[in-house]
């Protein structure tokens, strides 16, 4: 090796080496975080799970269901648990799925799609539910829910919208996952056009702020900017 070649070489380690040391002390947790997560078992990750989707329940229960806000905690800490991100990068995640799924439900609306509650439940109880009840796994991690006060339905009932996205996308006539995910990006681009983007991203932003700032006083919650019509 040239003397030229080994001082790129050894000028690359040491940027790399650089890089390393330079991260932050919460880029180093969330990478801390994520190993713990690959290194937990099937049924503690089955817990920590559940305790999620409780925390997520009881937050719904105390702050009603016109909100972001438990949503919003339950995608940040659950990509920051099991991911490896940062929560910056975690917020930013949870408030592009959150504002992606209000977009659908705008667009369905704009569209004439009607897709009553009573609709997503019966979606819910018919193609999700009661399929999951015949997976040979289901008797193992239903007792593993129960254990943490929760049933494997309620971790179904916790993504609702998720749901509800799907069932506006065959009353659109989507046939394939790749024609949702355009739809979508196209609902997307229609909303963030609209006076009522603004409302939602500003309803995002404060319940981004309050995570932000670890608050958990649920009066506090409420008082904040965190609904939307």
């Amino acid at each position: 090796m040239t003397g030229k070649r080994f001082f790129v070489m050894l000028l690359v380690c040491l940027l790399a080496f650089s890089c390393c040391s330079c991260k932050t002390d919460e880029e180093k947790a969330a990478k801390q975080a994520q190993a713990n997560w690959n290194q937990a078992t099937n049924e503690q990750r089955v817990s920590i799970y559940c305790a999620l989707i409780k925390e997520y329940m009881l937050l719904t229960d105390a702050l009603g269901e016109n909100t972001p806000y438990p949503a919003m905690k339950r995608s940040i800490k659950g990509s920051m648990m099991s991911s490896g991100l940062t929560q910056e990068e975690a917020i930013a995640q949870a408030v592009t799925y959150l504002a992606e799924e209000q977009a659908v439900f705008w667009r369905a609306e704009q569209d004439g799609i009607a897709v009553s509650e009573k609709d997503v439940n019966a979606y819910i109880q018919d193609n999700i539910i009661s399929q999951v009840a015949k997976d040979e796994n289901y008797d193992v991690v239903s007792q593993a829910c129960e254990r943490e006060g929760i049933t494997f339905e309620d971790t179904i009932w916790a993504y609702k919208d998720s749901y509800k996205v799907d069932l506006i996308g065959e009353k659109a006539g989507i046939k394939s996952y790749e024609e949702l995910e355009s739809y979508k990006e196209e609902s997307v681009n229609r909303f963030k056009a609209s006076e009522s983007y603004a409302s939602y991203k500003a309803v995002l932003d404060v319940c981004a702020q309050l995570i932000r700032d670890n608050v958990t006083e649920k009066d506090a919650l409420k008082e904040a900017d965190i609904y939307y019509e």
